[in-house]
């Protein structure tokens, strides 16, 4: 590879910065700034590096930073970043955007950074505290957690559901049930009759 190309790199490379929480105040906080979350292992975060990299070198004028956000779990949980790689612009009023375009170009990328918001979700403040670090294990649990409750709900529904019909079954039965009173009456009415037809057998013997 030719020695510009390499510099090139190089170049893009070290305008690429690697944002760390204890440095997330002084570098990100009140400033514009475009900040790609990645995962180790994550394929398709390794394609985007160069993308990113190439954005870096093509518009100097942009702050491009990356979050390993697998060192780094709190920074991608401050704002709710569950999916990776997570492309986020950060403006100097304190409002966050996520990249949510399904395409993913240079140019829409640095048009996002720039303020386009055809590519990104709606503005959120960004909180100026970042969410501590936990364990892969509290992760999961945070990722499992939503279907978890969705799935709670559904069946507490069901079952409120479930329990209404019920009452209303047995609301209805009570109702068509025959009172003690017409029992009663009906009873002795069977009687009168059972007497009158003994009656009328005895005249006719």
């Amino acid at each position: 590879m030719p020695l510009c190309v390499l510099l090139a790199h190089a170049a893009a490379a070290a305008r690429i910065v690697d944002l760390r929480p204890e440095s997330w105040g002084s570098s990100v906080v009140d400033r514009d700034y475009l900040v790609y979350f990645t995962v180790q292992g994550c394929k398709h975060c390794e394609k985007l590096t160069p993308m990113m990299q190439y954005v870096a070198d093509t518009a100097p004028d942009l702050r491009v930073g990356r979050v390993d956000a697998t060192a780094h779990n709190g920074v991608a949980r401050t704002f709710g970043l569950q999916k990776f790689p997570s492309i986020v612009r950060f403006d100097a009023q304190g409002v966050v955007y996520e990249y949510v375009a399904r395409q993913r170009t240079p140019d829409q990328l640095i048009a996002f950074a720039r303020g386009d918001h055809r590519y990104g979700s709606a503005g959120t403040v960004a909180p100026r505290e970042l969410l501590p670090d936990v364990s892969e294990w509290w992760m999961l649990l945070e990722a499992m957690w939503p279907p978890i409750r969705t799935s709670l709900t559904w069946a507490i529904g069901v079952a409120l559901a479930l329990k209404g019909i019920a009452k209303g079954c047995l609301m209805l039965l009570r109702h068509n049930e025959p009172r003690g009173g017409e029992l009663k009456g009906k009873k002795r009415e069977g009687d009168d009759g059972d007497a009158a037809g003994k009656g009328q057998l005895k005249k006719n013997n």
